[in-house]
């Protein structure tokens, strides 16, 4: 389990071209928030990881080896992304629940 991870909920881009009701974060960030030690870099969520400067922005705030998402778009983009630089890892917010209770 990773102590400290970046958390990019991601923008919605795509979402929003099906309905305007806007994504509910706080379940996310709730749940991560019982993760014990777990510590927290929030990246901007106003920021498209699919509009190349919002990426290179995004990247550059990355302060962690483990970005998290919640959106599978936004997991297979940085992931792809990070696919070079050595021991960067994008994961699911599900991936990072489940280490938390594996380690118990």
């Amino acid at each position: 389990m990773a102590d400290e991870i970046d958390y990019y909920a991601g923008c919605y881009r795509f979402r929003r071209k099906l309905t305007d009701k806007p994504v509910d974060l706080d379940p996310a960030m709730r749940v991560m928030g019982k993760i014990e030690g777990l510590k927290i870099n929030y990246l901007e969520n106003q920021k498209c990881c699919y509009i190349p400067p919002h990426l290179d922005q995004l990247m550059d705030a990355v302060k962690t080896k483990s970005i998290v998402n919640i959106c599978t778009g936004c997991y297979f983009n940085l992931s792809n992304r990070l696919r070079d630089p050595e021991g960067f890892k994008a994961k699911m917010l599900p991936e990072i629940v489940w280490d938390s209770l594996s380690a118990h």
